[in-house]
């Protein structure tokens, strides 16, 4: 989220649908590069989702002290849609940029409803990007196949939508929970990069 632009290197879009042919989920992304945006907030500013997304990761994975995002920022969607277009996507509901270390979210739906940060569907796309962040500030971003990163990006944010789907207090938050964690469990146990797209 930076002046600098290169061209990134981009694993990782896929939707689902439920059998209801209900829209449940959309991209996530590692870039390499940078972006030229407005509007970053500082680390200081990270709102306590993301922390809760850190402190799960620590808890639940080998990854320990991981540092605070440098910066993050919410995008509208003609904004997402157009830093996805130009990194050869249809679409992006999030996007982590490794080179600085930031995270850039969709601020609302197309319809302008906004997205709810309490629920876990949406927690768990967190979960994924603080991965992301994880595996850049670990070194491995630079030593791994894109395509495994990924992999493990969506694996962790099955095991954490599997304990939504057990704990929630809410059955319509468990039954979704439990959809989506099958549908990344499928994507990390997948052969190859699957459906991602792989731009370097």
């Amino acid at each position: 989220m930076r002046s600098a632009r290169r061209t990134p290197s981009i694993v990782g879009m896929r939707w689902f649908r439920s059998k209801r042919g209900r829209t449940l989920f959309c991209a996530l992304a590692i870039v390499a590069g940078t972006i030229a945006l407005a509007r970053p907030v500082a680390a200081q500013d990270m709102p306590e989702r993301f922390r809760e997304a850190m402190r799960w990761i620590e808890a639940n994975s080998s990854y320990r002290n991981l540092p605070p995002l440098r910066t993050w920022m919410e995008l509208t969607p003609d904004e997402m849609n157009r830093q996805a277009l130009s990194n050869g996507m249809r679409s992006a509901f999030a996007i982590y940029f490794c080179n600085a270390q930031s995270v850039a979210l969709l601020s609302r739906l197309e319809d302008g409803r906004p997205i709810d940060w309490s629920r876990p569907f949406s927690q768990a796309i967190l979960v994924h990007e603080m991965i992301h962040h994880a595996q850049c500030t670990t070194g491995r971003f630079s030593g791994l196949n894109r395509c495994i990163l990924e992999k493990e990006a969506y694996a962790m944010q099955a095991k954490y939508l599997r304990e939504q789907a057990s704990a929630h207090p809410n059955p319509a938050e468990r039954s979704l929970s439990a959809e989506n964690a099958a549908e990344y469990e499928k994507i990390a146990a997948g052969d190859g990069c699957g459906n991602y797209s792989d731009g370097r």
